[in-house]
């Protein structure tokens, strides 16, 4: 039995069904209208009518093997014998109590007898192994987290609740207490620190053409920092900041199409984005009056995205190609750069060509992690990273050869936090902390830094080494906004937005940065970066609706460097 879906953009999505009506298969078109080209993914079943095995459009696998409660005891993946597989235990009350892991690593788990978990140890049964215990209370409401190792280090936090089970309060392991108050209808309306500083939100509703809308403001110890209006749908509507001081900054209003989708988003201080969909919802175009830039994208019938242009800019043009499994195997642009991609047996990146002919092949460990990339021209090596990891997954060894092998090595206690690392070089540095994790003393070579943290946790003093030493101060909204070495006259300002995002430092030597972001609304990303102090310097940057970067422009929008990287968030290849 076979049954269709249609789509807005012609596209057809088949699912195939077995007799008893489970589903065995979906077709996804992905070439022309009744073209033959599409990607299928398979569902096999067992006698049972048990999911036992999914093979993806690429080939790769996962397979079920289950145990005669209904528990998955086994689960492999991969294809072509290249299998990753993790093992599974039960108790009598089919409850997971063991995890083997592809590396071979353990994870261990305890209920009580209500069915709740109470322990979870990871790198069971080895020297590596850390606890994390849990304490309930009658409604079974976490009230308390305990991690700790054999070593005896441990970080505690304990939770507090209201009669509807609202969090009432969280102290860490300092015994530094937050606290959260809500209102009738279960909605947070204020949250204070340690240090006493209150974090307050205001409802209100008021009158509009067709109906009521919320108003929600936050403030900070009484000061209004961020009001948002929603429309008749509860959308983001209009949105004002506003200075510590209270007084009124951005205004940022936003539209939307019937079906949700945000189309503009201007604000007062002169940053807009206006945005064309397609009947899927999916950006065709996105203008940025602030950049006077207009990118455009088209994609597959698959939804892959497969060009992208900038209006006025024929050198950003790029072409993005895909396999039958919806992988990116080929990005052409801008100019002659061309990338290249193959991927593993689990689907993950194993190769990219670079337009320079480089190629960098990624290498995988048993658990799925990279353990190596081999940058290679015409064939021979010229950079090799490689990385080991503990059974709890943190980085062990970091390798460099480029001609010259250098190994750092890095030690953790059983919290992971790190205590030494022992560098290529010869150097060394170590890391001690307090019972939350702030640094108290961080040693490198010879020389030795101490820390002091204030009730919030936050660092307000660092001595050394030597007689050295630097203060800080933070703003009513916990963001760092001085630091001045002792000795000095001078110190380094920092400014910062409501949302908190870092807009201006002011160094000891006068030199100014300054930064410019987008509406929060829409992302937040950082379009202007502007440096003073004896050469005026400024760069603008474009960016996908990804939050990649595309390229870097002058003051007057001219483009001075381009980008290539993959769809989403990618690495830059060019």
């Amino acid at each position: 039995m076979h049954f269709g879906v249609s789509h807005a953009d012609q596209t057809v999505t088949t699912f195939s069904y077995d007799p008893t009506g489970n589903c065995t298969a979906v077709l996804t078109q992905t070439g022309p209208r009744h073209s033959p080209l599409t990607a299928k993914t398979e569902y096999h079943r067992d006698a049972l009518g048990r999911i036992c095995k999914i093979v993806s459009p690429s080939g790769s696998c996962v397979q079920l093997t289950y145990d005669p409660a209904g528990n998955v005891i086994r689960l492999d993946e991969g294809k072509d014998g290249n299998l990753r597989t993790t093992f599974l235990e039960y108790d009598a009350a089919n409850r997971l109590v063991l995890q083997l892991n592809p590396d071979q690593s353990r994870t261990r788990f305890v209920h009580d007898a209500g069915n709740r978990l109470i322990e979870r140890t990871v790198a069971y049964g080895t020297s590596e192994a850390a606890t994390t215990s849990y304490e309930y209370d009658g409604l079974d409401r976490r009230t308390r987290m305990t991690t700790h190792s054999s070593s005896g280090a441990s970080e505690v936090v304990t939770y507090g609740y209201d009669p509807s089970s609202n969090l009432t309060s969280l102290t860490n392991g300092r015994g530094k207490r937050w606290s959260f108050r809500h209102d009738l209808l279960e909605r947070l309306i204020e949250a204070t620190d340690p240090l006493g500083r209150v974090t307050g939100y205001r409802y209100e509703v008021e009158d509009r053409p067709g109906g009521k809308v919320e108003v929600v403001t936050r403030t900070l110890n009484g000061v209004p920092r961020v009001r948002t209006t929603y429309d008749l749908a509860d959308r983001p509507a209009r949105v004002e900041y506003f200075s510590a001081a209270g007084t009124p900054q951005e205004t940022v209003t936003l539209g939307y199409d019937p079906f949700g989708n945000v189309l503009s988003c201007s604000s007062t201080n002169g940053t807009g984005i206006v945005r064309e969909l397609d009947s899927m919802d999916r950006v065709l175009a996105e203008t940025r009056a602030h950049l006077g830039k207009t990118t455009r994208l088209t994609y597959d019938l698959a939804g892959n995205r497969r060009t992208l242009s900038i209006d006025g800019m024929p050198a950003a043009s790029r072409t993005y190609t895909w396999d039958p499994a919806n992988r990116l195997t080929r990005i052409d642009g801008p100019g002659s750069a061309t990338v290249g991609f193959e991927y593993d047996a689990h689907d993950r990146r194993s190769r990219a060509t670079l337009g320079n002919g480089v190629t960098v092949d990624y290498g995988h460990d048993s658990a799925g992690r990279i353990e190596r990339l081999t940058y290679k021209r015409s064939g021979s090596p010229f950079f090799t990273l490689s990385l080991t990891y503990d059974l709890r997954g943190n980085v062990r060894t970091r390798t460099r050869d480029d001609g010259t092998v250098r190994t750092d090595t890095f030690t953790y206690d059983n919290l992971d936090r790190l205590t030494a690392a022992l560098y290529g070089d010869g150097t060394s540095e170590a890391w001690e902390h307090d019972a939350n994790g702030n640094w108290t003393r961080v040693t490198s070579g010879a020389e030795t830094r101490d820390f002091t943290v204030d009730e919030a946790d936050q660092y307000v003093r660092v001595d050394g080494p030597g007689t050295a030493s630097v203060s800080y101060q933070f703003t009513t909204a916990g963001e760092w906004s001085l630091s001045q070495v002792a000795g000095t006259t001078r110190p380094t300002l920092y400014g910062w937005n409501p949302v908190g995002q870092l807009v201006s430092v002011v160094a000891a030597d006068s030199t100014q940065l300054s930064l410019d972001y987008e509406p929060a609304a829409v992302g937040g990303l950082r379009w202007r970066s502007t440096m003073a102090g004896g050469t005026l310097t400024q760069t603008r940057t474009l960016w996908d609706g990804d939050g990649s970067v595309l390229a870097e422009l002058d003051p007057d929008n001219h483009v001075t460097r381009l980008y290539v990287n993959g769809t989403r968030l990618d690495e830059v290849f060019g």
